[in-house]
């Protein structure tokens, strides 16, 4: 659901992107503890809302994702960073139901691709330009609108990021040709196509 809230969402916002994110790719958070986990509940510096608010909220795209690429390009790094860092795994959820997401009626959050030159996967989730409005966040709503998103990929559960499925897709196109475009991800069972 592209929309006014989400103008950005339209276009391919950076170069090294395979494309806009579509509404039926899965997107994937990874869980660290102490950061993202503690004790087993979620902690409060996980899902920040000071990175929703500068639409920086760091996700993969699983279907252009290697396992190889999140651990060298995402997990390791944090580890190496901080010893006392754990890997818990990941949540795991479909774009459009975080589109679909919304305070009276109107969308809280956005997703966006932010492909990095050594990852293409990359995308990021923020708050939507409505919430950017004069007095948006009376009534509790920006607690309500993280706390919404926290419950929607909780409730998936934990995924094991050393046995989950990764980048079909992208594994598909590598292999045919480095040159190719990558086009929209095609559902299990369906052959895919690439164009220039």
């Amino acid at each position: 659901m592209l929309c006014e809230a989400c103008p950005k969402e339209a276009q391919t916002q950076s170069e090294h992107s395979p494309c806009v994110v579509e509404g039926h790719e899965r997107i994937l958070y990874v869980l660290l503890d102490p950061d993202d986990i503690n004790d087993g509940q979620i902690a409060a510096t996980a899902f920040k809302k000071s990175d929703l608010k500068s639409c920086s909220l760091s996700v993969c795209r699983v279907e252009y994702s290697e396992s190889s690429e999140v651990f060298d390009r995402i997990v390791n790094p944090k580890l190496e960073k901080n010893s006392e860092r754990q890997l818990v795994g990941g949540f795991s959820v479909i774009c459009s139901r975080i589109r679909d997401l919304a305070i009276d009626g109107r969308r809280t959050f956005c997703v966006i691709d932010d492909g990095l030159e050594d990852y293409c996967a990359h995308a990021v989730i923020g708050f939507s330009d409505v919430t950017k409005e004069k007095d948006y966040w009376q009534k509790n709503n920006r607690e309500k609108a993280r706390a919404d998103l926290v419950y929607l990929f909780e409730s998936g559960g934990i995924v094991d990021l050393s046995t989950f499925d990764f980048g079909k897709i992208h594994r598909e196109a590598r292999a045919s040709n480095s040159d190719i475009k990558l086009q929209s991800p095609v559902t299990e069972g369906q052959p895919g196509s690439a164009v220039d």
